[in-house]
């Protein structure tokens, strides 16, 4: 009997030791199986039955345990499924090879004390109950997986006693042990050895891949964050770090020139150090330290790489697009567009029509093919209102020009220089300075339409059109007031500054933190996403533009109107753009403490522009022109 004792504690029943399957009233896996002495086996009094059913049982615990494993449980496919597979089977060896001992030390009669070996047997048992456990809350996962298999086994190492603890912990290092080779094999040739989609990174299909808006920098487009699958191990940075890491090492290796002259042993170097961490405690890996240093080693590689394409030019590119920098780039685009089309409309300003002038100026402008060009394209944003105080029967449609941006794609691998929210802030950035120069290309452009048409008028029609003269140089004023303090003030001093650090940094990671500190510093002092400011300025631009539509549609076009409709009619549109000017300064005073609106309201001096509105003229001295200059200078 000893020995079928024996037998069934390694999960083998016979007549002595029966087995009774409980599948259709067990609620646990421990209670699916039990092991009790056979009914009618003789010669054991109720006590003695009592102590063997509980001995036998543990042997029961074995089996079940033991055929979930092997033969019943982890059915998906998984290769953290297998490691726990074979670090559980070096537990239970442990525990059969126990019962080895006792069967050799029952054979040479030298077995100890039943009370000692029942001793030893409760800590198995407390052991495979909680295994059992364990079982119970994998199966109430829909799919088990790496990821979910280490959360279980990382709730149990905190909790429960010590000895399970302990077992726990040494299934968990042994899933560690596949995670970390597959983080080795991710940042040493920047691929995913991921054969059932267990890693924390994932592989997108191509066009996924091309419709997903990604905010994280990544020179591996079609590699993305798994969130379903991160562990507590990594935290998001270390996790955005490792996929920066990944995707250096993948662009480096695939060019060849940049392959020859990177110094792999470094890297090696790096990863060996992962290596040494399978044999250190889980509660003190140094995973963030280690990783750390992987990616400033790629921050100064990937540094070397994009200077051998002039990351800067990609900056200076996008002053020259976005930020409206030095150049004839939009005095072009302005003068075809304003050429073609004379009185814009809505449906004249598509972004097709739009895209065609774009590109003609460029070409104009670059005299070369640049592959940028053709990932640049006008688009519309909708982030400012459009209301028009002015009469509809007076001005033609102009809302054609309302909310234009541009959209950029870089292209690799200097799309990592900047992601998707830094794109939307130059957008938004370009719509303001581009609304502004537009505006001041109009207003410049009817002051020369209005020499011409009253180039041979006699002074008494120059008198009675001075308000004309006095409203165009209200809005020629505070636009050019405008586009000075924000674009030169503002845009182009820090935009040299930041130039002028960012090429004297050693690596990727400084040019990144600089480009982020000059765009949030942008986005702060252009309050461009300041819902009232975009408003006002949008009005106040929105009435200048209909002005000049005004002027050009009205006064230049249809030149057999009477000078009592054209006073009457500019009297109608004095009021709503002195209305819009003095909100737009209203707003203006909501930022007391903002250095460029400061000198802004200083220079356009509120109180001291609008006095003078009564009188008969007004000097814009700023211009170097007076209405009366324009009067005696035509007599």
């Amino acid at each position: 009997m000893l020995f079928d004792l024996l037998y069934a504690l390694v999960g083998y029943t016979g007549n002595v030791i029966v087995r009774k399957e409980n599948t259709d009233n067990a609620k646990k896996t421990s209670e699916r199986i039990s092991f009790q002495l056979a009914s009618d086996f003789p010669y054991v009094n109720p006590a003695e039955r009592r102590a063997i059913d509980r001995i036998s049982n543990i042997g029961a615990l074995y089996a079940t345990v033991y055929e979930y494993s092997c033969e019943n449980g982890l059915l998906q496919k998984s290769i953290y499924a297998l490691a726990f597979q074979k670090a559980l089977d070096e537990i239970l060896d442990e525990y059969r090879e126990l019962i080895a001992n006792y069967e050799e030390e029952a054979i040479n009669k030298r077995l100890k004390n039943f009370s000692l070996v029942e001793g030893e047997l409760r800590v198995w048992e407390r052991r495979l109950e909680d295994l059992c456990m364990l079982f119970d809350k994998m199966e109430e996962g829909k799919r088990l997986n790496g990821p979910e298999l280490m959360k279980h086994l990382m709730q149990f190492c905190t909790s429960g006693s010590p000895d399970t603890a302990s077992l726990c912990m040494r299934l968990l290092k042994k899933c560690t042990k596949v995670l970390l080779v597959q983080l080795q094999t991710w940042l040493y040739y920047g691929e995913l050895q991921d054969p059932f989609e267990e890693f924390f990174l994932r592989k997108e299909p191509k066009i996924a891949s091309e419709q997903r808006e990604d905010s994280s920098f990544s020179l591996a487009d079609d590699i993305v964050i798994a969130q379903e699958n991160l562990t507590p191990l990594f935290s998001p940075t270390m996790v955005r770090d490792i996929l920066f890491i990944g995707g250096v090492v993948k662009a480096l290796r695939n060019s060849e020139e940049a392959s020859s002259q990177v110094n792999w042993n470094e890297l090696e170097v790096q990863i060996d150090s992962l290596r040494s961490l399978e044999k250190q405690p889980l509660r003190s890996l140094p995973l963030e330290s280690n990783i750390q240093s992987v990616r400033q080693w790629a921050s100064k590689q990937l540094m070397k790489f994009l200077f051998r394409v002039s990351w800067w030019k990609e900056f200076d590119f996008l002053r020259q697009t976005f930020l409206l920098g030095k150049g004839d780039l939009w005095s072009h685009f302005l003068q075809d567009t304003c050429d073609m089309l004379m009185v814009p409309s809505m449906s004249e300003c598509k972004e097709s029509v739009l895209n065609a002038f774009l590109e003609k100026s460029l070409l104009k402008t670059f005299f070369e093919v640049d592959f940028r060009y053709e990932m640049l394209s006008f688009q519309r944003v909708d982030f400012s209102s459009n209301k028009s105080e002015l009469s509809t029967d007076l001005l033609p449609l102009s809302s054609g020009w309302n909310r234009i941006s541009l959209s950029y794609v870089p292209q690799r691998p200097l799309h990592i220089l900047m992601n998707s929210k830094d794109l939307e802030h130059y957008s938004r950035i370009f719509c303001i300075l581009f609304a502004i120069a537009h505006v001041r290309f109009q207003t410049e452009r009817c002051w020369l339409l209005l020499r011409n048409r009253f180039k041979r008028c006699n002074r008494e029609t120059l008198v009675n059109n001075r308000n004309m003269f006095h409203l165009l140089g209200k809005c020629n004023f505070i636009v050019h007031c405008l586009e000075e303090y924000f674009q030169i003030g503002l845009i182009e001093e820090s935009f040299g500054a930041f130039m002028k650090q960012a090429k004297g940094a050693f690596d990727f990671d400084s040019v990144l933190t600089l480009h982020q500190k000059y765009l949030e510093s942008l986005v702060k002092h252009t309050l461009i996403y300041s819902a009232s400011f975009i408003e006002s300025l949008d009005n106040l631009l929105q009435v200048f533009r209909e002005y000049c539509i005004y002027i050009q549609h009205k006064v230049v076009v249809e030149e057999e109107k009477t000078a009592a409709v054209l006073l009457l009619s500019i009297e109608r549109i004095q009021q709503p753009i002195h209305e819009r000017i003095v909100a737009f300064l209203q707003e203006l005073q909501q930022y007391p403490n903002h250095p460029v609106i400061n000198r802004l309201l200083n220079r356009i001096d509120f109180n001291n522009f609008y006095s003078v509105e009564s009188a008969s003229s007004i000097q814009l001295e700023e211009n170097g022109v007076t209405c009366e200059d324009e009067v005696s200078e035509e007599e």
